[in-house]
């Protein structure tokens, strides 16, 4: 999607692989979120647990999201985040409910 940009990692590497590494080492305790835009992303979207498209990223990985954020340079990432971060203290308050809290 980006003229002017490419990626270079070590050969067998690639952001999918970062995944599974982080998930391998922390035992599956956590859940992954992948944020990305382009083709390349597309791996990656496949490893994490929920995925989040950039709005002015390509149609394959939007189709794949399971959020589309708003444009990379409109502040896409931190929106996601705050997105998510709203989820995470939802879901605590909805559980704290249920326990009577």
């Amino acid at each position: 999607q980006h003229e002017t940009y490419f990626e270079i990692c070590p050969k067998g590497n690639s952001k999918a692989t970062g995944i599974k590494r982080v998930k391998d080492y922390l035992d599956d305790d956590i859940v992954t979120v992948a944020i990305g835009d382009s083709i390349n992303d597309i791996p990656m979207f496949e490893g994490a647990d929920y995925c989040v498209a950039m709005g002015d990223g390509i149609e394959a990985v939007k189709e794949m999201a399971d959020y589309v954020s708003c444009n990379a340079q409109y502040g896409g990432v931190g929106d996601a985040i705050e997105y998510f971060c709203k989820i995470i203290l939802l879901l605590h308050i909805i559980y704290n409910r249920s326990l009577g809290g």
